[in-house]
């Protein structure tokens, strides 16, 4: 589709949990609490093991596990990450799992943490001990760990 530009006018763009309503830009300062995050998305093994487990079924099958066939993913994509879930189906695997989906400004910090240690060196996707990290620009503590089968 096509943006219409409206500029920062009410009703605009995205709305915070502390916003009244929607603005496209945004001036808060926001003290996030210390959070821990996954290094690597679901991977295909690891989301059957949650629905071999929970018995779980979408409550929208349509498109679910789209590259899927007869209850497994294809050969070979054991480690790569799930798709063609919904919001509810990622909500459910959390639940399961005892997590959580990260805020927006959470995954916003996690990121913008893990490309800086990235580029300088400090650390890879491909084999990371659990660390804690404490950002410059934040008062955030994130715990990065690694899933050991992917190493």
């Amino acid at each position: 589709g096509n943006e219409i530009e409206g500029g920062d006018i009410q009703g605009v763009d995205v709305q915070y949990p502390w916003e009244p309503y929607p603005f496209r830009y945004h001036n808060y300062t926001l003290n996030i609490t210390s959070f821990f995050i996954d290094i690597f998305p679901v991977t295909n093994a690891g989301y059957l093991k949650f629905l071999t487990a929970s018995s779980y079924e979408p409550s929208d099958a349509h498109n679910f596990l789209r590259d899927w066939q007869n209850g497994t993913f294809p050969s070979g994509w054991d480690n790569k990450p799930v798709v063609w879930v919904s919001l509810d189906d990622a909500r459910a695997y959390c639940a399961w799992a005892q997590k959580r989906l990260p805020h927006e400004w959470e995954w916003q910090v996690s990121c913008s943490c893990a490309c800086r240690m990235f580029f300088s060196g400090l650390l890879g996707p491909w084999g990371i001990e659990p660390t804690t990290v404490r950002t410059k620009s934040t008062d955030v503590t994130i715990q990065l760990k690694g899933d050991p089968a992917l190493r």
